[in-house]
């Protein structure tokens, strides 16, 4: 070996040991290059990924993302998720949803929807709907004014020799200007289809009915939707001794004009029994047209009225019991003059509910939403009445703009009530 080259070679082994003995005694500089050389890929390059390089990402590279690396993830990076980062969402991050976060769920956050959130639906929200709730609406039912209606005026006379004591009318809902009209007990098992002036359009018999004491007839839904039906009040039992009522149940026909009586078949004779099984003497039977349901309402010379109530669906020849719904007390006030409640009818809508004695009839008004029973607690409306000489029958007109009375007897007066 040349003199040359063996000091080159001294100086190359010498110049790393003096940077090492530098470095042991003044330290790290700002730089922290281990070696001095600019290639040395190992120790001291600049490139140097293991150690100190300033592209080192292992501990103290600016891009070190393992403990000091400004994007450092896992300990004291600035975007660190774990600990420190302004994005971390586990413990001190401004968007941690765990603890402190503003959007946190759980605890703190604004839209907290379990404790604090303003929309929380659960305890103090304001639109609350179990407990606070502002929006629940407890406002009850309107309660309509008592209807006014004009004094009687003369329909026509019901000249038919065979209607003598016409005990119930009801208005046909299928049949324009027509009204249903049967006899008080005596007659035989038919009802009478006669016009809005009195002039009888049919007779029919009600095939395997039986007329023991026909007292009320009323028209209202029944078990097939949209079909209106005929119901025929074998109710009266002046003796209070009758075990069971009946009540016949008919399609409404399309009534064609005729001389002949015409036998009309499915008929459904429906029984019902007073709770306890007692006998009750009745005249006025109602049908709710907005369910269905039935009421039987006694008669009684001390005026007081048991208003008893039935609910479809009705199995024809099954006994149903009804049941005590309301008591009403005739003959006093505020239901003055005759104690006997004799006739009765609900309106089409079901808005009113009327119930008559010989001399007076009464209204009871009920607003959308109530039960018939919860209408008849409620003042009645005094209705006007003609005088007649036995008056029991009351229907209102199919449209429900006023009613029919009609008193028993022969070539009685039909009478009309037009609401004002």
């Amino acid at each position: 070996m040349r003199r040359d080259e063996g000091s080159r070679v001294a100086r190359q082994f010498r110049l790393p040991l003096l940077a090492a003995l530098l470095l042991a005694a003044c330290g790290d500089n700002g730089a922290k290059t281990t070696v001095s050389t600019t290639e040395d890929t190992a120790v001291d390059d600049t490139g140097d990924t293991a150690v100190d390089d300033t592209a080192d990402t292992a501990i103290d590279d600016t891009t070190d993302t393992t403990i000091d690396d400004t994007t450092d993830t896992a300990d004291d990076d600035t975007t660190d998720t774990a600990v420190d980062d302004p994005t971390d969402t586990t413990i001190d991050d401004t968007t941690d949803t765990a603890v402190d976060d503003t959007t946190d769920t759980a605890v703190d956050d604004t839209t907290d929807t379990a404790i604090d959130d303003t929309t929380d639906t659960a305890i103090d929200d304001t639109t609350d709907t179990t407990v606070d709730d502002t929006t629940v609406d407890t406002t009850p039912p309107s309660f309509p004014a008592c209807p006014r209606y004009a004094a009687a005026a003369r329909a026509g006379l019901v000249t038919n020799p065979e209607i003598v004591e016409a005990s119930g009318l009801a208005a046909s809902r299928r049949n324009a200007n027509l009204l249903w009209v049967h006899n008080d007990k005596g007659d035989t098992n038919r009802v009478f289809a006669i016009s809005s002036v009195g002039a009888t359009v049919a007779t029919y018999l009600l095939d395997g009915a039986e007329a023991n004491d026909w007292e009320d007839i009323a028209v209202g839904p029944g078990p097939i939707g949209g079909t209106t039906y005929v119901y025929v009040g074998d109710i009266g039992d002046n003796s209070a001794n009758r075990n069971t009522i009946e009540i016949y149940r008919f399609e409404e026909p399309e009534v064609v004009a005729s001389t002949a009586e015409v036998t009309l078949s499915g008929v459904d004779r429906l029984e019902f029994r007073y709770p306890g099984g007692q006998g009750e003497n009745a005249e006025t039977l109602l049908v709710d047209p907005t369910n269905g349901d039935l009421y039987v309402v006694s008669k009684s010379d001390t005026g007081e009225a048991r208003v008893y109530q039935a609910r479809p669906p009705f199995v024809p020849l099954r006994r149903t019991t009804m049941t005590l719904v309301t008591t009403l007390q005739f003959g006093t006030a505020p239901l003055i003059g005759d104690p006997s409640a004799t006739g009765g009818d609900i309106s089409p809508s079901g808005d009113l509910i009327a119930i008559r004695n010989y001399d007076t009839a009464y209204a009871w008004r009920r607003p959308v939403g109530t039960t018939v029973e919860e209408a008849l607690a409620t003042a009645p409306c005094a209705l006007p009445v003609r005088a007649e000489s036995q008056g029991e029958a009351f229907g209102f007109f199919s449209d429900g703009t006023g009613y029919f009375t009609l008193s028993e007897g022969t070539n009685e007066q039909l009478s009309r009530y037009v609401a004002r």
